[in-house]
């Protein structure tokens, strides 16, 4: 089975993802609250490079904090999942 894995900072509405997302533990499903907008799809990242599907998630602005790493997930050709 693919472990997700979705490594994110909270904020408003994104957090609600993050929320519901970590109930489903059962169905291989990993959270990561990050200290920031960098570090969440740092981790989301890490995690596809481990062989899981990475995903991130943030809410408006949040977007131009992750926009290198998001160059650095599609150079790399790693899946990542960014919700906005």
């Amino acid at each position: 089975d693919l472990q997700i894995v979705l490594g994110t900072y909270p904020i408003t509405p994104a957090s609600d993802i993050l929320h519901e997302l970590s109930k489903y533990k059962h169905f291989n499903v990993l959270t990561f609250q990050a200290e920031d907008e960098i570090a969440g799809i740092g981790a989301a990242i890490g995690a596809s490079y481990g062989g899981s599907l990475g995903i991130t998630s943030t809410s408006g602005p949040g977007i131009s904090l992750k926009s290198e790493a998001i160059g650095l997930a599609v150079m790399t050709e790693l899946p990542l999942i960014v919700v906005d």
